[in-house]
């Protein structure tokens, strides 16, 4: 009998669930339009999501709202609801609490593995009712941030009546996901140095973007900064002794790219650029670099791997920035020991490109070792050097991108593990992928963010998948914009970032029909505002600074 009532009642509570389900149905299909992705009636959220669905309601928020986490939760989930939560409300809300206002945002945080790597998931689900009932849902704290991000950019506020509401998309449904697993921005701090409270603001922005990577091309031919225990006098080759980023520089920028989700990938480029490195360390450089008569240009002179010490200086670094540790980073721990190398990103760059070969032309002491070692070109040479890195990150569980000068130089000699980052031609990625290699497109033409022609118009034109054969899209793994910063420093720095990057950024995380330029300019010129709103101080759509009077929702 017991038996029996049990069976009645577990019954009776799979009616009721699967009722509440159908009735949810009914009401989702009944109140929301489904939103063609090319229409100007899509969501005011940059970059687009994945897929939304948006009544006709709109909704206040009270003065109590909160976010309500309804699952397990930890430091990074609680920190970040803070930021939002700040950034969000600004004002005062006059708005009082009722059945018919928004009280709460639930969160629900499926994981609490924090891993910050590549291929992270940054999925997330967002359902707003007419009733208030509302729900951010994520895989990973990642995936709440960026939902996080959707969230903020929906609230408006009302300076009439101080209220804060979210206007004619309610009840809504956002199912977001990005298209590419790696979307970033890289600087260059080699050619200009710049703070590490400027670097903590485009980390900020590039979050705000749903980017998840900062590419950071640290040192160059022109500059040194990067501290090493390993070899302290490298810094020598900085602009100064006061722009050096420490150890703790290095961590604090890590930690601060973890707490908004995005990835530091650390670029040391070898063996070329490398005039700066024999600021420190003489003997790095060719004999006789220095003679007018071989036309090694001043700025670019590369390493010279006859060198006892190029080669060891090279792999001590990719040691000493090589940990693996990405769960347990900590700010503060003394990185001295061995086993406590700083963990950067799970993809490290060695660069590889635009190497100098008649720098080389004067050494006899490359001509001596190369006959020692049965080298016959100096192509071989940087063959040999390249695959003695390549093995060496391999050797420790890291993923080694190359710019493209090096796919040319290997062609399908390249180990397969290498991510070939292409910056050229879009046939180069299209013939990397036809012979199975990983490519990440940052095209010069269009990517690259110092040149005068650079906008955002240009920059949303592009498509990373261009030519590329439907066998072989899944090799193109993202892309990224540049800054290189010859004529950029901190001055004029986010200027050139925006709102050109916010382009890239669409491209990189919105489905492939977003092409339209004409129909994303009003969600541009709505999320340059609130980049503004936030201190980022992005250009006018149509121009490098203000013409003339004018609000910034029409730029």
């Amino acid at each position: 009998m017991i038996i029996i009532k049990r069976n009645i009642i577990f019954i009776f509570t799979i009616l009721i669930v699967i009722g509440i389900i159908i009735s949810t149905t009914i009401e989702i299909n009944n109140s929301y339009k489904t939103i063609n992705h090319q229409y100007n009636n899509s969501p005011q959220i940059w970059p687009a999501p994945f897929h939304s669905q948006l009544g006709n309601n709109s909704i206040l928020i009270s003065n109590k709202f909160n976010f309500t986490i309804i699952s397990k939760s930890t430091l990074l989930l609680n920190k970040t609801l803070s930021k939002y939560y700040n950034l969000i409300f600004t004002q005062d809300n006059l708005i009082n609490s009722a059945s018919n206002t928004l009280n709460e945002l639930n969160i629900n945080l499926k994981s609490i593995n924090e891993t910050l790597k590549f291929g992270i998931d940054e999925s997330y689900k967002l359902i707003i009712k007419n009733n208030g009932i509302s729900i951010l849902e994520g895989n990973t704290v990642y995936g709440i941030m960026r939902g996080l991000e959707t969230f903020y950019q929906l609230i408006k506020f009302n300076f009439g009546d101080n209220s804060y509401y979210i206007e004619n998309c309610i009840p809504l449904l956002i199912i977001d996901k990005p298209r590419f697993p790696h979307r970033g921005i890289l600087l260059d701090t080699s050619r200009h140095y710049y703070s590490v409270k400027t670097i903590f603001k485009v980390i900020e922005s590039l979050a705000y973007n749903k980017f998840n990577t900062l590419h950071w091309h640290i040192v160059d031919s022109q500059a040194f900064p990067l501290s090493s225990k390993s070899y302290r006098n490298l810094t020598n080759g900085a602009w100064s002794k006061h722009e050096i980023y420490s150890y703790y520089d290095i961590k604090r920028i890590i930690n601060h790219g973890k707490e908004n989700g995005i990835r530091i990938q650390l670029e040391i480029d070898m063996p070329g650029h490398a005039k700066s490195w024999s600021v420190g360390y003489p003997d790095l450089l060719p004999h006789g670099w220095d003679d007018p008569s071989i036309n090694c240009p001043n700025y670019d002179v590369p390493l010279d791997p006859s060198s006892p010490l190029a080669l060891e200086i090279s792999l001590a670094l990719l040691l000493e920035f090589s940990g693996n540790d990405y769960e347990n980073f900590n700010l503060n721990q003394d990185n001295d020991n061995s086993s406590n190398k700083i963990t950067v990103d799970n993809l490290f760059h060695v660069g590889g490109d635009e190497i100098e070969y008649q720098c080389w032309n004067n050494s006899k002491r490359i001509k001596d070792w190369m006959n020692d070692n049965n080298l016959k070109s100096f192509e071989d040479v940087a063959k040999q050097f390249q695959l003695n890195v390549l093995n060496q990150l391999l050797k420790i569980g890291k993923i080694p991108v190359l710019w493209e000068d090096s796919f040319k130089l290997f062609f399908n000699d390249l180990p397969k593990d290498v991510i070939v980052e292409v910056y050229h031609q879009q046939s180069t990625a299209v013939n990397a992928t036809n012979n199975g290699y990983n490519v990440l497109v940052s095209l010069s033409s269009y990517w690259y963010l110092e040149y005068s022609y650079s906008n955002w118009e240009r920059a949303y034109s592009y498509e990373p998948t261009l030519n590329i054969s439907k066998s072989n899209i899944h090799l193109i793994l993202g892309g990224e914009g540049a800054i290189w910063s010859e004529s950029i420093d901190s001055s004029n720095l986010f200027q050139k970032l925006y709102p050109t990057s916010c382009a890239i950024a669409e491209r990189l995380w919105s489905p492939i029909d977003y092409t339209n330029s004409s129909n994303a300019k009003q969600r541009l010129e709505n999320f340059r505002c609130s980049l503004l709103k936030r201190g980022i101080t992005a250009s006018p759509l149509n121009n490098s600074s203000p013409l003339h009077s004018f609000s910034c929702y029409n730029s």
